[in-house]
């Protein structure tokens, strides 16, 4: 399985790590942290709002991450207050109406810049008749903001994702994880806090928060008055939440203003409960452990405040317990030793999702750049495809007008010759050239031979180039239904492969006919029906309804759908037969050119009187490789088996 990478964008430290399935289990490859020496923006007060300016990343981030051996295209983590996480609950609906119906809870009606997704939870609570979805919606600036982030720090942004669907897969992966206990999973940043409650590897619950660690630097600040960062190096060096009253009276200052913003902590996750059981109409749910990690959850005395304010254990979370991290250098392996570990769980839980499609995840990508995506990986090769064959066919054409003139000088000059000669040595010319009975002269009979060879290898060159650019290229619609792709091709589906051949003759199909079989992928996420099967019979339908007014016709069009391909959609396979209409076939064509030899002299090329007959010339043959689809009587013909044991695979429409 290939490797995934994991970019979490805190804000104290920039975390990524790339890891890949072993086994049963999980390998990490790479893995880096690089501080953020910055100081924070200043905090909103409530009932005002304060535009923050674009971050940017420490100076030397791109170049620790380089040295680290990190690069490439991963998953980036979402939160804070531009990014929303609900419940929607529908009742039971077809894909493609469920995917209009999260489109429009996503896009809303407040006509605000967002982009999301959303993934079915399988809750199993009260909720029988109805199916509830987790929606994942930020701000289209954000998100662009995070992937901007990633690329200057050299790397690549495939998708992003929220911190706490990340959250939940690094647990599940612990050794912390129990079966049959409700647990909830709190990642505790400096300015951010995602929560998660799961039971039985299904997750109930994900949100994501403001207010993390730096309420307690802020907390430390407002009583010492000592500036931000003094209070921050305080808070990680000495700073305590202390309990028994063991410390002294300037320590038990800082742990009372210390334990006012723990009190907000565990309000929160007391309120979360209350909201999922709620929102999934659960008759019961009541948490049963607290797990914390993020770089807040290393401070004093917090998860025994937090245990006894609550009367539920707390650890603190170690995600790499069941990881193999014996390919890493040891400055990398020190990231996981201790409780350092607890500060790169998100971002190992981010490259989880990337490297392994099973799991649950969320995919947020801006509108802008799945366009830019789907131009350069689709669009921009067809049409470098269709250039590079206008390009062949225009040389072809060329060299054949240019060997035709050849021809027709070569013509002259020997008519000029025969002009000039004895009337002896003319009437062996003539016989030579079949206008009278052949001589016995080698010298001329040779020179005849040669002569008439040439003319039958230009003309052959001349009919091939009017097939394929001049008049006669009526006969070969392949153009005519590349420009019929381009046209109809909805947006979700991208093509990736177009072949064309001429049908075998023995199979009894007509040989003016040309067999086309286009590869694509299907993408129900980006597809207005959200379903491919049902989109992609849309498009075979517009397909041969669109044909007929280029003037030529689509026959027996068949689709084949295969299995789905990472996060680009579902393979298929397009077969059909085109041809022109009114178009002669190939043995008309050859009745017309036959005929007796002319009894005067060959005329100089391009002087021909009459117009030019339509000549299509013999092209190999080749094996069929799909059959039909259903008559209209509704009996299906079945593909024969080709001997290699797989059968007919794929859908049929």
């Amino acid at each position: 399985m290939a490797a995934g990478l994991g970019i979490d964008l805190g804000a104290s430290a920039v975390k990524a790590v790339k890891l890949r399935r072993r086994g049963g289990g999980w390998q990490v490859l790479r893995a880096c942290r690089v501080v953020d020496p910055a100081p924070p923006p200043p905090p909103v007060k409530p009932g005002k709002s304060l535009q923050a300016p674009p971050r940017e990343l420490p100076r030397d981030a791109r170049a620790e991450l380089r040295r680290a051996g990190l690069s490439g295209n991963g998953a980036v983590g979402l939160t804070g207050r531009d990014l929303m996480v609900k419940y929607v609950s529908t009742p039971p609906v077809p894909p493609w109406k469920l995917q209009m119906m999260m489109d429009l809870e996503i896009k809303g009606t407040s006509g605000a810049d967002v982009c999301g997704d959303y993934a079915a939870l399988d809750i199993p609570g009260d909720l029988t008749q109805e199916l509830v979805s987790l929606v994942a919606v930020g701000r289209t600036n954000y998100v662009e903001q995070q992937i901007r982030l990633a690329t200057e720090a050299g790397m690549g942004a495939e998708w992003c994702c929220p911190n706490a669907v990340g959250l939940f897969n690094v647990f599940l992966a612990s050794s912390q994880y129990r079966d049959g206990e409700t647990t909830a999973v709190l990642d505790i940043g400096r300015d951010n806090m995602d929560l998660v409650l799961q039971r039985d590897r299904v997750l109930y619950f994900a949100r994501g928060a403001t207010g993390g660690g730096r309420r307690f630097t802020d907390a430390i600040d407002g009583l010492l008055g000592v500036g931000y960062e003094k209070a921050e190096n305080y808070k990680c060096r000495r700073a305590a939440i202390v309990t028994d009253g063991s410390g002294s009276e300037s320590e038990m200052k800082v742990s009372g203003a210390l334990c006012e913003v723990a009190d907000s902590i565990a309000s929160a996750l007391r309120s979360a409960t209350v909201f999922c059981r709620a929102q999934a109409k659960l008759s019961r749910l009541e948490v049963e452990r607290i797990v914390i990690s993020g770089g807040g959850a290393r401070l004093k005395g917090l998860a025994e405040y937090l245990a006894g304010k609550s009367g539920l254990p707390v650890d603190i979370l170690d995600p790499a317990s069941r990881m193999d991290i014996s390919a890493l250098s040891p400055e990398q392996q020190a990231l996981f030793e201790g409780g350092r570990s607890a500060e790169m769980a998100v971002a190992l839980g981010l490259a989880m999702c990337a490297a392994d499609e099973s799991l649950f995840r969320l995919e947020v990508i801006p509108e802008k750049v799945v366009a830019r995506r789907r131009f350069w990986r689709g669009t921009a090769w067809a049409i470098a495809a269709g250039v590079v064959l206008a390009g062949l066919l225009g040389v072809d054409y060329l060299g054949a007008n240019r060997a035709r003139e050849r021809a027709a000088r070569r013509h002259l000059e020997l008519i000029e010759k025969l002009k000039g000669t004895g009337d002896a040595e003319a009437v062996k010319l003539r016989e030579a050239l079949g206008i009278e009975p052949a001589g016995k002269k080698p010298g001329l009979e040779k020179m005849a031979g040669e002569y008439k060879k040439e003319v039958a290898e230009t003309d052959l060159l001349a009919r091939r180039a009017r097939l394929l650019v001049g008049p006669g290229q009526r006969n070969i619609p392949v153009l005519g239904f590349i420009r019929l792709l381009r046209a109809v091709t909805p947006k979700g589906i991208v093509l990736t492969r177009l072949e064309a051949e001429r049908p075998d003759p023995e199979a009894g199909i007509p040989a003016d006919q040309v067999e086309v079989s286009v590869r694509g992928l299907a993408n129900p996420k980006v597809l207005a029906e959200a379903d491919e099967f049902k989109a992609l019979e849309n498009y075979r339908k517009k397909l041969q309804a669109e044909s007929s007014r280029l003037a030529f016709k689509i026959d027996e069009a068949k689709i084949t759908t295969g299995d789905k391909v990472g996060g680009s959609g579902r393979a298929f396979t397009l077969t059909a037969r085109i041809f022109t209409l009114g178009v002669k076939s190939e043995e008309e064509a050859s009745e017309s050119d036959e005929g007796p030899e002319p009894s005067g002299p060959l005329p100089v090329p391009g002087t021909e009187p009459g117009p030019r007959p339509v000549i299509v010339p013999r092209v190999s043959p080749s094996k069929p490789r799909f059959y039909a689809p259903p008559d209209e009587g509704g009996e299906k013909r079945r593909k024969p088996d080709d001997g290699d044991g797989d059968g007919d695979k794929g859908n049929n429409f």
